[in-house]
């Protein structure tokens, strides 16, 4: 069996304003961003990558979706680790 590890951080408006910046070319902030890595360790386990989640929209997207801040970022968080696994949408 296989093991894979993903790298997750939750980040401010700022922070998150900086990496799309720099990794998108975007301006502003964005909900989730996800790093590819995607290499071995010495243990044998995969690096996929990291998932970055700016705090401030998942609050904002939880009061949006009358859910809680945990469950937002549990969301993003998957959605971040499915763009790791190759799946993507219109416009990304």
């Amino acid at each position: 069996m296989n093991e894979f590890k993903v790298s997750f951080a939750i980040v401010n408006d700022e922070k998150m304003n900086e990496l799309n910046e720099k990794y998108r070319g975007r301006v502003g902030s964005t909900d989730v961003l996800s790093f590819e890595i995607k290499e071995s360790e010495e243990d044998g386990v995969f690096l996929l990558g990291e998932v970055v989640v700016d705090k401030n929209k998942a609050k904002e997207q939880a009061e949006e979706l009358g859910h809680s801040y945990e469950e937002e970022v549990a969301d993003l968080v998957r959605h971040g680790v499915l763009h790791l696994l190759g799946k993507h949408h219109n416009g990304h």
